[in-house]
């Protein structure tokens, strides 16, 4: 289950960035007090969108291979 493997890979790294993320937005709200507003980090938002954009092509190759899967079990059991 290679498509498995790389989706928990991708979700893991999403997960550390987004504690990343939280770290430096607690830092940033410790270091200008109480009532932070407007913060943002782009960076970490393009990190996100890469890993969520690669999420979604994983995602259609596993439905791919799944979908060719059937299809040969189906024509396997046509023709038996």
């Amino acid at each position: 289950m290679p498509a498995l493997h790389a989706v928990l890979h991708c979700k893991s790294e999403i997960d550390a960035e987004l504690r990343r993320y939280e770290e430096r937005r607690r830092a940033l709200e410790a270091r200008q007090g109480a009532g932070l507003t407007g913060f943002d980090d782009q960076a970490t938002h393009a990190r996100l969108g890469a890993y969520i954009a690669r999420l979604g092509e994983w995602q259609a190759q596993a439905r791919s291979a799944r979908l060719g899967s059937a299809s040969r079990a189906a024509r396997r059991g046509a023709t038996q």
